[in-house]
């Protein structure tokens, strides 16, 4: 009813949690930063883990944290492109996208 697919996964989360839970994109950026937290020190500099924080903040100023991943299309993603390169040179703005690149699950 919802048009989400029938799996037996599906069944199973819906079942122990009393409904459908939907993974945001908060959700998203704070599994990878849990990820990214772990290598620091090891093949992760603070400071490139700092990059990767200040990405993530800048990218919440276009898209609200609390949507859903499927809220991520390619007009987002142009559209902070384009918001950075306004006060970012060309050089730091694909950095910051490249980051998010990293995180977000985009063709």
């Amino acid at each position: 009813m919802e048009g989400r697919p029938l799996t037996a996964d599906a069944l199973k989360t819906y079942f122990q949690t009393g409904g459908y839970q939907i993974y945001t994109i908060e959700d998203l950026f704070n599994d990878y930063m849990h990820i990214l937290s772990k290598r620091v020190g090891k093949d992760l500099t603070a400071k490139s883990y700092r990059k990767y924080e200040i990405a993530r903040d800048k990218f919440y100023k276009i898209i609200s944290p609390k949507e859903p991943v499927s809220a991520i299309t390619k007009a987002v993603i142009l559209d902070y492109q384009a918001s950075m390169n306004q006060y970012l040179d060309y050089v730091t703005t694909n950095g910051y996208c490249q980051r998010v690149k990293t995180i977000v699950p985009f063709n």
